[in-house]
């Protein structure tokens, strides 16, 4: 079987969120001698950045780019990065080239790009909901009247693209989605019919009692918090939440002394000054290798203040010994997040310290969470299981 993987995102193993994603579906599907091609769109990567990241994939996968479009005052066209006429004539020649079975389609840009092509089957794997993120935008980034102005020029965009995906996905075989909130939306409000899929993780080769050998090795003098991610929506929201809700309980609730605070992935911001200036938060910005800060951290912290999807870097931490305490929301969005089983769910500001609290004090607790969510992802985010799912899936949708 040929598949064409068409998306924006680019593969990379040790790349978070849909790098590390990719690079895990299309191992798999390697293994199960598929005959693979990627379409990307590099326009907002440099030549350099681009080859380092394919390199691996090389002689296994037929990469194909569009590097650059027209400019275009479409902002339907420009939301994803060109001119959709001209992407879409770069796939067809790529289709007249690989003769796909089947499009794997990840993302709504390559939805949106793909809206004309119907002779070839597509697999739409939905991720991201463009009205739900402009609505955290506007809740938690209109500090002044004109940023207020421009998220609401982002909130009706976002509306009527996400309007724009629907419609295209009407006419689609086969959706698929791993965050349930934003599938609910997909359902209730657009009615269509969206099959959940787990999301697959990286699961290192590594046996539990290893794993904990290994992280006693680094060495820990306080007890050590990280928050992931880069100055993106949903993570801006979750900094803006610590920055002027959660730290105040921080430093009311927990013994400070005792406690480090490791932000990952994001450069200071100079809107949240009151989190920097404690002696406690270490910003660490960007990191070379993430891997090294789940083993270093006792903990993960997801403070979602409202739905806005799957965060994937939880099940990276679930397998990597680092114990997750999330808010309602993540738990909302992810079913594999079980609380008091392989993670403590938070439902407000005081939750999230008393569960802080409660995994200090409690080292049998602990234990139990992590060894649990260690084998969560062993047993049920198996990414080999998962995407022979998706290939057993594509399969009937190709006989159609």
């Amino acid at each position: 079987m040929r598949i064409l993987i068409i998306s924006n995102e680019t593969p990379g193993k040790n790349l978070s969120g849909s790098g590390n994603y990719l690079h895990e579906v299309i191992t798999v599907f390697l293994k199960k001698k598929i005959k693979l091609s990627y379409f990307l769109n590099t326009s907002y990567l440099s030549k350099s950045k681009v080859n380092r990241f394919i390199r691996p994939y090389k002689k296994k996968v037929n990469f194909y780019f569009v590097n650059q479009t027209n400019k275009t005052s479409n902002f339907l066209d420009k939301f994803y990065g060109g001119k959709k006429d001209e992407i879409e004539k770069y796939i067809q020649r790529t289709i007249l080239v690989e003769k796909p079975d089947v499009l794997f389609l990840y993302g709504s840009a390559s939805i949106f790009w793909c809206e004309n092509i119907i002779n070839v089957k597509k697999f739409c794997f939905a991720t991201e909901m463009p009205f739900e993120i402009s609505k955290l935008r506007l809740k938690y980034q209109s500090n002044n009247f004109l940023k207020l102005l421009k998220n609401i020029l982002y909130l009706i965009r976002g509306q009527l693209f996400q309007r724009k995906i629907a419609n295209i996905l009407k006419g689609v075989t086969l959706i698929g989605h791993s965050s349930e909130d934003f599938r609910k939306i997909l359902i209730n409000k657009y009615n269509l019919k969206v099959k959940y899929y787990r999301h697959p993780n990286i699961f290192d080769k590594i046996d539990y009692n290893s794993l904990v050998k290994i992280r006693k090795k680094k060495i820990r003098k306080k007890f050590s918090i990280l928050m992931v991610g880069k100055m993106s929506s949903i993570n801006y929201a979750q900094y803006k939440y610590l920055n002027d809700k959660l730290i105040f309980y921080f430093k009311k609730y927990l013994n400070i002394k005792n406690v480090r605070l490791n932000i990952v992935g994001a450069n200071k911001n100079a809107n949240f000054k009151n989190l920097y200036e404690n002696n406690f938060v270490v910003n660490k910005g960007f990191v070379n290798n993430i891997r090294k800060e789940y083993l270093s951290n006792d903990i993960i912290l997801s403070a979602s203040p409202m739905s806005a999807g799957l965060r994937s870097r939880l099940h990276e931490a679930f397998n990597l010994g680092c114990v997750v305490i999330c808010t309602k929301f993540d738990a909302y969005s992810d079913p594999t997040l079980k609380n008091n089983y392989n993670c403590l769910v938070s439902k407000n500001s005081k939750d999230i310290v008393n569960n802080i609290n409660y995994l200090m004090n409690n080292k049998k607790k602990y234990y139990e969470i992590q060894k649990k969510a260690f084998y969560t992802v062993k047993n049920e985010l198996n990414t080999s299981k998962i995407v022979q799912e998706y290939l057993k899936d594509i399969k009937k949708i190709k006989k159609k």
